[in-house]
């Protein structure tokens, strides 16, 4: 599921959500990989998110750009080189915080008041 972006949680709070999202750790168990000597553990992904015009769609893309890995994408089954995950909401919100640490991506986004929805 990491590999396809849909190892994620999302948490709804009183006046927040809080997405956890594992991003991709271990590479694929498969003859290509050892034949190539890689290490078990994937690099981190590079990744970029946005919060759409409405407020109301939060995107995460990732993309794995090491060359060594990348040779063994679409070669083994089930070990795409990028995704894309939107995350939807039923009211606005705004990007508080984004952490990436040990390949899980934490944000906090906070819901916006009836103020901010006509703004």
């Amino acid at each position: 599921m990491k590999r396809y972006g849909m190892a994620a949680v999302v948490t709804e709070q009183r006046e927040r959500f809080v997405i956890r999202m594992d991003f991709p750790s271990r590479a694929p168990i498969h003859i290509m990989t050892y034949q190539s000597g890689l290490p078990e553990t994937l690099p981190d992904y590079t990744y970029e998110t946005s919060l759409s015009e409405d407020k109301t769609k939060y995107t995460v893309s990732a993309l794995l750009t090491d060359a060594h890995f990348k040779k063994l994408t679409g070669k083994i089954n089930s070990f795409p080189d990028r995704f894309r995950r939107v995350f939807s909401f039923t009211e606005p919100v705004e990007i508080v915080r984004e952490v990436y640490r040990a390949k899980v991506l934490t944000v906090e986004l906070k819901k916006c008041g009836e103020e901010q929805k006509a703004a």
